[in-house]
């Protein structure tokens, strides 16, 4: 407690605690908004409409993995390392939003294909309307402010535009038919969060000028970021894990695990991605100055943040019950053990992230990535193939957690070949 109070006193800290407070707030409000919306949305339009617009949204999800294509990292580790050259950062900018806008198109061209040749779609015009959020997502300039350390900023957009939605949405959305305008309001205002803070950025931070990068540069910086995208990829593992369980156990049981996930993961977001993101431009800064330097504020960091999961892990574990019957409802009460059992993923999920990226990232290993998330995967793929048809939800459970375990093993197995022992004390602290 000592040396989180001693960390948030030194003024050095105060851009790393703005940041964190910043993104925190953005998914919390996320969170919010979701946990306020759906209990309204899902009576109104019900529950079978509801499920059509997740399950779009799960497909959208891939095409979001393509179009950031680990740029929230390499652009944001670029303009980290070059932060007073105005320059330098209006190239990375434009290089960066013209590779995302190639995507984007990219996106659509498979999209099409998809409509054109997958006879399953039972409302072509609502996956379309939901697609359509992709443009806001590509322009969505997190990744420049990341590396800058002004997500504060973002927040400030998100919250009004959230806002925004939450009014339109009680207004507008009042009969079961009104699930197309609550899937195009929700668009709207992703196109109007991304593009108005694109338009911000460009004006706020002199970007105005538009430098356009040559194709030789294109497939460079490509290249560069395979290995993270890639890596991104072959770490869904965890919605492989739903994915499978579907076909081997009940809805009932679907529904237990469902509930005990809608729970956890949350709560995973918010404790890992905020903290990454906000820390990472000061550990790209510290590595590149030398890796003594690199691995002295790598283990800084990682005292409080393992004490602070610890600590998580333990209160879901013991509240599991309670948070059961707020969240779900006393009818769920089956996935209080598997809540108890997915309370070891808070500590898992953040120590695998910080280790991928403030270690393999920030020391430029994420050529190194995707081997391990390839063999994490197979095994999770295994596992699940072997046990769940006899043991089911359970056995899915367990073997999320063991493979996060495995992940975290090999990845401080990875950085400790490369210099970086993280079981060893830090001499300076």
């Amino acid at each position: 407690m000592n040396r989180i109070l001693d960390f948030i006193k030194n003024k050095k800290n105060l851009k790393i605690i703005k940041n964190f407070s910043a993104l925190t707030l953005i998914q919390v409000l996320n969170y919010l908004f979701v946990l306020l919306l759906i209990p309204y949305v899902v009576r109104i339009i019900h529950a079978n409409n509801f499920g059509l617009i997740t399950y779009y949204n799960e497909i959208l999800v891939y095409f979001i993995i393509l179009v950031n294509f680990g740029f929230e990292f390499t652009a944001t580790r670029k303009i980290s390392l070059n932060i007073d050259d105005k320059l330098e950062i209006r190239k990375i900018f434009w290089e960066t939003v013209f590779v995302r806008t190639t995507l984007m198109f990219f996106s659509f061209l498979i999209f099409l294909l998809i409509i054109f040749y997958a006879e399953s779609i039972s409302n072509i015009g609502l996956l379309i309307i939901i697609f359509c959020k992709i443009i806001g997502l590509t322009y969505l300039p997190t990744w420049f402010l990341t590396g800058i350390e002004k997500n504060n900023i973002a927040a400030y957009f998100v919250f009004f535009s959230k806002l925004s939605a939450l009014i339109l949405i009680l207004l507008f959305v009042n009969n079961e038919d009104d699930f197309i305008l609550y899937a195009l309001i929700l668009t709207i205002v992703e196109i109007v969060i991304g593009l108005s803070l694109f338009m911000y950025v460009i004006y706020k931070y002199d970007l105005s000028v538009v430098i356009k990068p040559n194709l030789n540069s294109l497939f460079s910086i490509v290249k560069e970021n395979f290995s993270i995208f890639l890596n991104i990829i072959l770490n869904q593992y965890v919605t492989l894990n739903f994915f499978l369980l579907g076909f081997f156990v009940s809805d009932e049981l679907l529904g237990y695990y469902g509930g005990a996930f809608k729970i956890i993961m949350p709560i995973m977001i918010i404790t890992w991605f905020p903290l990454n993101q906000s820390i990472y431009p000061l550990m790209n800064r510290a590595f590149d100055e030398g890796l003594k330097k690199g691995i002295t504020i790598f283990k800084k960091m990682l005292r409080p943040i393992l004490i602070f999961n610890c600590l998580l892990t333990l209160f879901i574990y013991v509240a599991a019950p309670l948070l059961v019957k707020i969240v779900l409802g006393k009818e769920f009460v089956s996935s209080v053990r598997i809540l108890r059992i997915f309370s070891f993923l808070p500590i898992l999920v953040t120590l695998t992230n910080y280790l991928t990226i403030q270690g393999l990232y920030a020391m430029k290993l994420e050529r190194l990535s995707p081997y391990i998330g390839f063999f994490v995967g197979l095994t999770c793929l295994s596992l699940n193939l072997i046990f769940t048809p006899d043991y089911g939800v359970l056995s899915s459970a367990y073997i999320w957690v063991f493979t996060q375990l495995l992940a975290v093993l090999i990845t401080m197995y990875v950085l400790y070949k490369n210099g970086l022992n993280v079981l060893e004390r830090n001499k300076n602290s």
